[in-house]
């Protein structure tokens, strides 16, 4: 897989292109990548609650009642967007915190398993939390996501759903979601392919091979600044944002978005004449 550092040069720069129309245009693309977590599913918010539990839980056996708790911030810095072993090393290292990598058991195992002193114990701590979540009715579409892959699939689009979590798959079958999506990458395909996370545009130019279409003929819609700059490197044609307000949408767009939308709800498709 042909890959690149990035969009390095993005991350210093402003842009002043104006937005474009919120129009996905079937002669211009021929296929639209959704970003899983936080624009096809609320799973941003269930990944962070889940992380929460388990690093409060590994700061408060460390510190004890003193512990500073694990923060949205740090979420945003050290963990969204990478695999679970290398989120746990990314926060780890910056919390100053050692542990071993400990005994990997099979999934079958992690509900049993309550260990703070592994980065196995770890990441078997966050599944479990994730999966009650997941699996408790807390899980949704995030607003308008439904209906707009029914039209994409209607006009003939390609799509692909990414992720670097291994619940992908389960996330999408709990929604009904999965027979839209003609390709769908997630953990598994970090580790068979030796994907990296985020910042990099690894899991975007996946896609895009899977799909066997170009990326300049391909959208990425994304939910975050670290992706929006990934996209922009890899050379997508478009690449498009939820912002949760106007002043989020500023700074999206300077950062290299074409578009910055509140909702997919807002997002039209034009089909070829």
């Amino acid at each position: 897989m042909e890959r690149r550092g990035g969009s390095e040069e993005f991350r210093n720069e402003e842009r002043t292109v104006p937005p474009r129309a919120e129009i996905i245009s079937r002669r211009l693309y021929d296929a639209v990548i959704f970003e899983l977590d936080g624009v096809v599913a609320n799973t941003v918010e269930l990944h962070y609650a889940s992380w929460k539990e388990t690093f409060d839980a590994l700061l408060r056996a460390v510190d004890g009642r003193r512990f500073l708790p694990f923060n949205r911030e740090e979420f945003r810095l050290y963990v969204d967007g990478k695999p679970r072993q290398e989120a746990i090393e990314s926060y780890l290292e910056a919390r100053g915190i050692t542990r071993p990598l400990g005994e990997r058991l099979p999934a079958a195992d992690a509900a049993l398993v309550h260990d703070t002193d592994s980065i196995y114990g770890l990441a078997k701590m966050k599944r479990k939390n994730f999966v009650q979540r997941m699996e408790s009715g807390q899980l949704h579409a995030e607003d308008g996501a439904v209906e707009l892959l029914h039209k994409l699939v209607r006009a003939g689009f390609k799509t692909a759903a990414v992720s670097p979590s291994e619940h992908a798959r389960r996330v999408l079958s709990i929604l009904k979601l999965e027979p839209l999506f003609d390709v769908i990458v997630d953990a598994n395909t970090f580790s068979e392919e030796d994907l990296r996370g985020k910042p990099t545009d690894d899991i975007f130019r996946e896609a895009s091979s899977r799909l066997k279409v170009p990326r300049d003929r391909a959208v990425v819609i994304e939910s975050d600044r670290p992706s929006v700059e990934a996209g922009r490197g890899a050379g997508f044609g478009l690449i498009a944002v939820l912002a949760a307000d106007g002043a989020e949408k500023k700074k999206f767009l300077s950062r290299g978005a074409d578009l910055a939308i509140e909702s997919l709800a807002e997002m039209k498709v034009k089909e070829v004449a």
